[in-house]
């Protein structure tokens, strides 16, 4: 998936990828594994989310961390959301 405004291959920030569908196909709270993920983003870096809805809540919590959130929806019941991590928290 590409979105607007993607750097090149050769200048990409650092990025985590992070598929919460399965913890919460499970039945499980997956807010403490996208928390640890996030702590691991540096300033500049991306915390790639795919999730079956727009986490706007998340997407709040992570504001406050120094994210700036862009979320696309990929198709029923998939969302994409890239989390750029503008400053440190």
């Amino acid at each position: 998936m590409t979105f607007p405004n993607s750097p090149s291959s050769d200048d990409a920030p650092a990025t985590v990828h992070l598929d919460v569908r399965p913890l919460l196909a499970a039945g499980e709270n997956p807010l403490g594994v996208v928390l640890d993920h996030a702590a691991e983003v540096p300033p500049g870096g991306l915390l790639v989310l795919e999730a079956p809805f727009d986490p706007v809540p998340l997407r709040s919590l992570l504001a406050d961390e120094g994210f700036v959130a862009q979320a696309r929806m990929v198709g029923p019941g998939h969302w994409t959301v890239r989390f750029h991590r503008s400053a440190a928290p």
